[in-house]
């Protein structure tokens, strides 16, 4: 479970590094102002809370593994960890 966390991280990023790309493109050729890096600057701070949650979530997972011997999941251990 801990490799769709970061699987999840680096699809983000690979998304988030594309679409930032075609954007300044976009603003480029358009011209009349930039206006680009407000949506980069918005959706780096959603890439910060994903990392930051990826960091917090794999420990946790190790730990119920190591503690299991088996990875089981349920909504409301989901919902616990979550909220």
């Amino acid at each position: 479970m801990q490799e769709f966390y970061w699987m999840a991280l680096r699809f983000h990023f690979v998304l988030f590094l594309l679409m930032n790309l075609i954007l300044f493109v976009i603003d480029f050729l358009t011209g009349g102002g930039w206006w680009f890096y407000w949506v980069t600057l918005v959706w780096s701070v959603a890439i910060l809370f994903q990392t930051m949650a990826t960091l917090r979530m794999v420990p946790k997972v190790k730990e119920e593994v190591e503690a299991d011997g088996e990875l089981t999941w349920s909504l409301e251990d989901k919902k616990r960890r979550w909220f």
